[in-house]
């Protein structure tokens, strides 16, 4: 009798605002005494605590993968970029030979605008009086924004370089000025290109050396 009077009731009070508070009251009075759960008036269109932790919990899982591939995506990209690096050193210094020319590699530490981390390119002489010239094949290259040159260090001299440019020559004799090329990516992670003088072979080495 009490579960047909409160559907009556309901019935007649409609789906207005007034007519849901009154329906909460009612269904209170009426469904309470006849269980032990106890009847909620909150407004269904909320977030329980159930809902916020789910969800809060995919945020972090997102966080966490997001953040986990952007060090793999940065790291990939400066071992990509040191191997670059290296194949134009050896390949700078073959052709220095071949074309009987003294070639220096350019680097330049200048950022002209915030996408631009450093750019090189090669030039090429045929003899000590004469200026050098860019190479068209060489003529400019760009480091990609999540890699920039920290420095480029000779031993010989005990001598870093890390603004402006700094030119590491390569004799058509068959020798290379020996230098340490170091690049860094945004995560601080470093790597040294080391140029070996009598091979003009350039090896890569994980961290700072000098």
């Amino acid at each position: 009798e009490a579960g047909v009077f409160f559907l009556a009731q309901t019935a007649l009070l409609g789906r207005d605002t007034q007519g849901h508070a009154l329906r909460c009251e009612l269904a209170a009075k009426t469904l309470q005494p006849r269980t032990s759960r106890k009847f909620s008036c909150v407004d269904e269109g909320g977030f329980n605590l159930i809902e916020i932790l789910i969800v809060a919990g995919l945020v972090l899982v997102l966080v966490v993968f997001g953040s986990k591939f952007f060090r793999n995506k940065t790291a990939y990209v400066i071992k990509s970029e040191t191997r670059k690096l290296s194949g134009l050193i050896q390949q700078t210094y073959n052709m220095a030979i071949a074309t009987n020319q003294t070639r220096r590699l350019v680097i330049n530490f200048d950022q002209a605008s915030q996408d631009q981390h450093g750019t090189h390119w090669v030039e090429a002489r045929s003899d000590p009086q004469s200026k050098f010239n860019k190479v068209d094949r060489f003529s400019k290259f760009t480091l990609p924004k999540e890699v920039k040159f920290k420095d480029v260090y000779f031993p010989s001299l005990e001598k870093k370089i890390e603004t402006d440019q700094a030119f590491i020559h390569f004799f058509s004799q068959g020798q290379a000025e020996p230098a340490i090329l170091h690049v860094e990516d945004v995560q601080k992670a470093i790597y040294s290109i080391k140029i070996h003088p009598l091979t003009g072979r350039a090896t890569i080495h994980a961290g700072y050396e000098q």
